[in-house]
């Protein structure tokens, strides 16, 4: 799950696991003859949602547990051991808070037939078994993070130039805008001049490779400055934090770059540019608009220079 600007909030989709996680749970059940209970008060509310056998709320552990007495949970990452009576059963009761998961891990031991003498050994195999659990845990929520990361760079990042995509950049332009309120801004659109013809004359491989080359010079060019994405086909899209003219010159750098003489001939390439300064009365489609007017300019004047609008 993202947040508007792109960041990671959440992960949707790791309760697909919690079947492995609860297989594992009850081999340690079956072994040590506990009973295993994860209350879910934190950060991972949006991993593990619905009805399970582990995940319980903190009345339904007083049910299960059969125990009316109050019983103590603290945000300690120190393992808390408690005795109740109940039923004329002596039970065990050992809680450990884990902060990054946002869990409450709860084990239930039936201690009648335990002497007072294996207490102590049973105390620290219990949580020996409660460290052990944790991190399979944890082990198993990191890699699924790591996963939905992934997918969602994947899914924000053209593949050819990496820059954000269309999508992407949709996302970022609102938030950019308030980040920098207090500062003039541009909206500049440009396109490769005649690239219809790269890829008749060269091949849609050498085509690619003229995006890839577009793409990484104009990341450098505006670095520091703002953002930029590939909007599609030969399309660039990019906002600045700079008055229209000092987006001109920035601009310009980065058409002399693409049409640098040392270049081979057919690396050499040319670009026309629309911008407009960033009207924060019109509407993100209006601002569009308006910057895809002025690109339209560039290219009825000739191509291969900028329009301000």
């Amino acid at each position: 799950m993202e947040s508007s600007d792109g960041r990671l909030l959440g992960v949707i989709g790791v309760g697909l696991q919690v079947n492995t996680i609860e297989d594992t749970i009850s081999s340690y059940e079956k072994d040590y003859g506990l009973s295993v209970y994860i209350i879910n008060v934190g950060s991972s509310k949006n991993s593990f949602t619905g009805k399970t056998d582990i995940f319980v709320s903190e009345d339904e552990l007083a049910e299960r547990t059969g125990i009316t007495d109050r019983i103590e949970l603290n945000k300690s990452d120190v393992s808390k051991m408690q005795w109740f009576t109940t039923g004329g059963e002596r039970k065990c009761l050992i809680t450990k808070y884990n902060e990054p998961l946002g869990w409450y891990l709860v084990l239930e031991k039936d201690t009648n037939s335990i002497s007072s003498a294996f207490q102590e050994r049973i105390k620290s195999n219990i949580v020996f078994m409660l460290i052990a659990l944790v991190a399979c845990i944890m082990v198993t929520t990191t890699v699924f993070i790591n996963f939905n990361q992934r997918i969602i760079t994947i899914e924000n990042t053209d593949e050819l130039t990496g820059l954000p995509n269309r999508k992407l950049f949709i996302k970022l332009y609102p938030a950019f805008l308030r980040k920098h309120r207090e500062r003039r801004k541009t909206l500049f659109m440009l396109d490769i001049d005649n690239f219809k013809n790269i890829n008749d004359t060269y091949g849609h491989i050498f085509g690619n490779t003229i995006l890839t080359m577009a793409g990484e010079d104009l990341r450098n060019a505006i670095n520091g400055y703002g953002i930029a994405a590939r909007w599609g086909g030969d399309e660039f899209f990019g906002v600045l934090t700079v008055e229209p003219e000092e987006a001109k010159r920035i601009l310009s750098e980065y058409m002399d770059t693409l049409n640098n003489e040392k270049k081979d001939e057919c690396n050499r390439i040319t670009i026309s540019i629309g911008i407009s300064e960033v009207d924060g009365k019109l509407s993100m489609d209006e601002m569009f608009k308006r910057v895809d007017e002025a690109l339209y300019c560039s290219k009825a004047e000739g191509r291969n220079r900028i329009t301000i609008i």
